[in-house]
């Protein structure tokens, strides 16, 4: 039966997206574009993932939760101050997420709002003057009232 549920609640989705609605945007690059991002990113994105793109001289972008940040978790150790600080020196993008990585079709508006500013005052913190430029939706999840 919970595979109907989600299948149903996939559909609203589409369907919630199709009236918020959206535009296309013709590319004129000559070239191909590719993006590198590290959702909820462990050190280990930063030591190794990091180091791999600047070796081809690309660059990617990083999704930090400020949650996440020192966290061991499974055995796996999260990202620190220090990598978003070294990130960001060699380059790549410091990309936002909910604070406390939410999924936002869970969350009412003003509680979205709220863990939005948080995670921007965590890399404010920790990054003064940076301003993220991108957002990744934790879990891919979104709602109508993350897409305003």
């Amino acid at each position: 039966m919970s595979s109907f549920f989600d299948f149903a609640r996939r559909g609203v989705t589409v369907l919630a997206s199709e009236i918020v609605g959206f535009r296309n945007v013709v590319m004129r690059n000559k070239r191909a574009v590719i993006s590198f991002s590290f959702d909820d990113f462990p050190r280990s994105a930063v030591i190794n993932g990091a180091r791999i793109l600047e070796k081809y001289g690309v660059r990617g972008t990083f999704y930090a939760a400020g949650s996440m940040c020192k966290k061991v978790e499974d055995g796996m150790v999260y990202f620190g101050p220090s990598d978003l600080a070294t990130l960001t020196a060699t380059g790549h993008e410091i990309g936002c997420h909910t604070f406390s990585h939410v999924s936002v079709s869970k969350v009412a508006a003003k509680e979205l709002d709220s863990e939005i500013a948080r995670n921007a005052s965590f890399i404010t913190e920790n990054l003064p003057g940076l301003v993220m430029r991108s957002f990744a939706y934790p879990y891919g999840d979104i709602s109508l009232c993350s897409t305003r």
